[in-house]
């Protein structure tokens, strides 16, 4: 029996640790599911906050639409014209330099010695 009170003195600090650890472990898990429970509840704020913004935007293009297709009607026609204004000029430019070879070609011919 003197062996055995001993043992039972070594038994019972690992008796103790065990109950301060599983104390421990009961409130990380408690802290655990409260944390879970706050980001559950930010999460859904968020996402609410998404479904707002999302909406106010959606009104805000159906808003703008009909101007900004005016705008791409206006732009998309300014963009023809330029492109009919620069083939005017190409073939301005290319007449111009058609002239200007003539005109060299008769400069020419008419300082050339005759015979």
């Amino acid at each position: 029996a003197a062996e055995v009170l001993p043992l039972a003195e070594a038994v019972a600090p690992l008796r103790f640790l065990e109950e301060v650890l599983a104390q421990r472990s009961q409130r990380a898990a408690a802290e655990e599911r409260e944390a879970q429970a706050r980001y559950e509840v930010l999460l859904a704020k968020a996402e609410a906050a998404r479904k707002q913004l999302q909406v106010a935007l959606e009104a805000a293009q159906a808003e703008a639409a009909p101007e900004l297709r005016e705008e791409s009607r206006v732009l998309e026609v300014m963009s023809r014209v330029l492109r009919f204004e620069d083939v005017d000029l190409r073939e301005a430019k290319a007449a111009a330099e058609a002239k200007e070879a003539e005109a060299t070609k008769a400069e020419a011919a008419a300082c050339r010695p005759t015979r």
